[in-house]
């Protein structure tokens, strides 16, 4: 393995820790499916994802998730409450036509996950 740093410093073979992890910023509905990620964050975004793009959107979100990452690896998000999504439901009125036709709600994002998604289980 040849990992290439900030200022053209390559090193061989493999790095200890903290310098072997890397941070990027993807959109995993564009691309991705290559599981090429032992971990994947999304804090404080599914349910803007959801008012945006219905059921539909968040779905490709997951699924693009799930390919996205290696074997084994970890999804760990931070979905919002209910309560969170009626509070800006007028935020246009787009997102008002898609909050009323939102049938997954973030208490069922545990069984679809596993049941529809692929994923082992969901803690």
């Amino acid at each position: 393995h040849i990992f290439i740093f900030k200022g053209g410093i390559a090193r061989k073979g493999p790095l200890p820790f903290p310098h072997n992890c890397f941070f990027e910023n993807e959109d995993v509905t564009t691309g991705g499916g290559d599981h090429s990620f032992d971990v994947i964050s999304a804090f404080s975004v599914t349910k803007w994802i959801h008012l945006n793009h219905g059921d539909e959107g968040l779905l490709k979100f997951f699924r693009g998730v799930y390919d996205s990452l290696k074997p084994g690896g970890r999804f760990v998000f931070e979905p919002q409450q209910w309560k969170s999504y009626q509070n800006r439901r007028r935020a246009s009125e787009a997102i008002k036509a898609t909050f009323k036709s939102i049938k997954v709600r973030p208490a069922d994002f545990a069984r679809v996950l596993v049941d529809e998604i692929g994923f082992a289980n969901c803690e």
